[in-house]
């Protein structure tokens, strides 16, 4: 599912228009990932959690050359679901 296709199923459950959906969709996603960038963790009860991890430098292998190289560290972002939706996900049809 595309954003798009997010807009449009969140818009027939509530009756809002495209344009309001899609505002509210943008400032739930801004808002996330303004506290993800300040380096809060974001909890959506009932659906999952964010929190950004810091992945360690570390030795790799270029796959064109095969010569070693050293992958940088970062930042990222990692989601966990929550009990409801890994039962959603995990229940039989």
């Amino acid at each position: 599912m595309n954003k798009n296709q997010l807009v449009n199923y969140a818009r027939q459950i509530t009756g809002a228009t495209t344009s309001e959906t899609q505002k509210h969709l943008s400032a739930i996603l801004d808002a996330i990932t303004y506290a993800l960038k300040n380096g809060d963790d974001v909890t959506i009860t009932g659906f999952g959690s964010f929190k950004v991890k810091h992945r360690k430098e570390k030795q790799g292998t270029n796959p064109s050359s095969g010569k070693k190289m050293t992958i940088p560290s970062k930042k990222v972002v990692f989601f966990k679901a929550g009990k409801p939706v890994e039962e959603a996900v995990n229940a039989t049809r």
